[in-house]
């Protein structure tokens, strides 16, 4: 796909799995505050995707979120903690509290 730039405007609550998966072309990504949730492989393997700024209304980031994403910033990773299933496996990553 030669999708370049997305933007999520107001009302979007939720971005679901696989929804961007593998747009290599995929550069930038701009979130609008409402967004709570980025599930599974949202971006998976978004090769160009160079640095995101998440909303502060997300709770909950998939830990897969960005997997593949190797050009990316993940500095943004030291603001959330792993939340853990009951077989101990990680699933999402949910904001810390200071």
């Amino acid at each position: 796909a030669s999708l370049s730039t997305v933007v999520f405007g107001e009302g979007i609550e939720v971005i679901p799995g696989g929804a961007f998966y593998g747009c290599e072309k995929l550069e930038k990504v701009i979130f609008s505050e409402g967004i709570s949730s980025i599930i599974g492989d949202a971006f998976y393997n978004c090769k160009a995707l160079t640095a995101i700024k998440l909303p502060e209304s997300l709770e909950r980031l998939s830990s897969r979120a960005f997997c593949g994403c190797d050009q990316l910033d993940k500095s943004f990773e030291d603001d959330w903690t792993f939340e853990w299933d009951d077989n101990y496996n990680f699933e999402y990553m949910v904001r810390k509290s200071y």
